[in-house]
């Protein structure tokens, strides 16, 4: 399933307007850049234990638009607290994938469409195909959608968020 950048926006603002009524922190960029049409994305960071060790980890959720697949893509970042990134390995450790997953063809590090640096991404095509199960008949797709894949990297969406789909 495939949505248009017109559609992207308009349910990324209705996100964004909820996440401010609720103030769940939620922040809308709109980066001016040369090389994309496609600069509008959201960004949430969350402070959470390692589930490995004692250290606090400072999880960068961004969602943005995929331009070549046409769905909404949730790019991530793990930081300790001196400002390292997590290796794909540690990452993997933080969350709960089954034995039978293969994250790797979900889970992929690749360029973010805007910022143009490596961040961890659930793969977009991927994306398209759990769209067309779960998003069909939503108002909101980035809501059914995020709701649907962000608990498998640690995103958990308020269940106010349900009142846009």
């Amino acid at each position: 399933m495939e949505i248009t950048w017109e559609t992207f926006k308009s349910n990324l603002q209705e996100f964004h307007e909820l996440s401010d009524k609720i103030h769940d922190n939620w922040q809308i960029f709109d980066e001016k850049v040369f090389y994309t049409d496609y600069s509008t994305y959201l960004i949430k960071k969350l402070r959470k234990q390692s589930k490995r060790d004692e250290s606090t980890l400072t999880f960068e959720y961004h969602i943005t638009f995929d331009g070549i697949y046409s769905v909404p893509k949730l790019c991530f970042n793990v930081f300790r607290t001196d400002g390292s990134l997590l290796m794909l390995d540690e990452v993997l450790n933080q969350f709960e994938f089954l034995p039978s997953d293969n994250v790797l063809e979900i889970l992929t590090q690749m360029d973010h469409p805007v910022l143009q640096r490596p961040f961890y991404c659930l793969h977009p095509c991927k994306t398209s195909e759990l769209m067309q199960l779960t998003a069909k008949n939503s108002k909101n797709v980035l809501v059914t959608w995020l709701s649907t894949v962000g608990p498998s990297v640690g995103l958990h969406l308020d269940n106010i968020y349900s009142q846009l789909t």
